[in-house]
């Protein structure tokens, strides 16, 4: 069995400008979309700030 870190997806959910209430009642998938595309915006803003 997998498990899974809730405040991690909570703390990501947060990020992404989700309320407590929008995390508990998201489809799992759809989150998981959502934080994909989240993390390569981040990924590109850190690299436009940086360079690379």
């Amino acid at each position: 069995m997998m498990e899974l870190n809730w405040a991690e997806y909570m703390m990501a959910a947060r990020r992404m400008g989700m309320s407590e209430e929008e995390f508990w009642n998201s489809d799992p998938i759809f989150f998981n979309e959502c934080y994909v595309i989240y993390q390569r915006d981040r990924r590109n803003e850190v690299k436009a700030l940086y360079g690379g």
